[in-house]
């Protein structure tokens, strides 16, 4: 199978700043953009991951790239020293990249496949205050509704392993950052987090959590600090439940894995720090490749 390497990604915008003294900042824009996302190399990656005799994982070679149509609106303020951004966004993804699996010759099968057609359109409110002068509070909230659609799917031999997939609902992630200084150098942070189940074209995988508390102390006038954090401490493990429904099987899995965690950091800092931008390195930056997590060479 050729591939097409040549892609036309066109950019438009308009913005408008409304003249109005007692609302300064504030803007309005509208953006449409044509995006491009390679897959990365373990999703192309054939080499078949047989630890598992019966649950057996691979990369597609034969991937093409995704391309998205985004729409945005967008709205920002200043007030009084805070910040408040709002957003509407609509994103139609086509040959869009998702894990499939399939019963063969009794064989569990995980691989990928450009399933179709991906649709997402979403609200996002972000903010940031300074409720006292020594505290600072930051937030994000996204909710987004999203399609997954596609044909029956045909990934070996001309041969079609998969029904006809549609799979939708609503997702939401939420992203809290918070800081207070205190007298003679000492300040609290936290953090924290929460990422709804996440829906996939033949099932959904659980939702995430992360949080995280510290204390910092300036000391030798400001030229180091002592840091003592503490991430995900009321549980010392998680359990990331996926489910799977094919028209072939039902699967359940649960991966329990350690987060919880307590850091001490000493840090020093020497010599002149310089105003000047560093200067930009030459070289080739894979800036539209698909993100996502591997789990091991040639395993989705």
């Amino acid at each position: 199978m050729s591939q097409d390497y040549f892609n036309v990604l066109p950019n438009a915008s308009l913005s408008f700043q409304p003249n109005n003294p007692k609302k300064p900042g504030q803007s309005l824009r509208l953006a449409y953009s044509k995006r491009i996302q390679r897959p990365q190399i373990f999703y192309l990656n054939p080499f078949r991951n047989t630890s598992d005799t019966l649950n057996v994982s691979y990369g597609n070679p034969k991937l093409e790239r995704e391309l998205t149509d985004s729409y945005e609106l967008n709205y920002t303020t200043f007030i009084k020293g805070s910040v408040v951004n709002m957003s509407a966004y609509v994103r139609r993804t086509g040959n869009a990249i998702e894990s499939v699996r399939f019963i063969r010759n009794g064989i569990n099968n995980q691989t990928f496949a450009n399933i179709g057609r991906n649709a997402t359109y979403g609200i996002s409110l972000f903010g940031s205050v300074k409720p006292v002068p020594k505290w600072d509070l930051s937030g994000n909230v996204n909710v987004y509704y999203v399609s997954l659609k596609s044909p029956a799917l045909s990934l070996e031999d001309g041969v079609v392993n998969t029904a006809a997939y549609a799979n939708d609902g609503v997702m939401y992630s939420i992203n809290v950052n918070t800081s207070y200084k205190f007298e003679n150098g000492l300040s609290i942070q936290g953090y924290g987090g929460l990422n709804s189940p996440r829906v996939q074209l033949q099932g959904q995988q659980a939702a995430w959590t992360f949080y995280s508390v510290g204390m910092r102390k300036n000391l030798l006038k400001d030229k180091a600090d002592l840091t003592l954090s503490a991430d995900n401490f009321l549980k010392a493990t998680r359990n990331l439940k996926s489910t799977l429904d094919t028209e072939q099987f039902r699967q359940e899995s649960n991966n329990y894995i350690y987060m919880r965690g307590v850091k001490l950091a000493f840090n020093y800092r020497f010599g002149k720090v310089s105003a000047q931008p560093q200067k930009r390195r030459k070289g080739i930056q894979n800036d539209d490749a698909k993100q996502g997590e591997s789990g091991g060479q040639g395993q989705p």
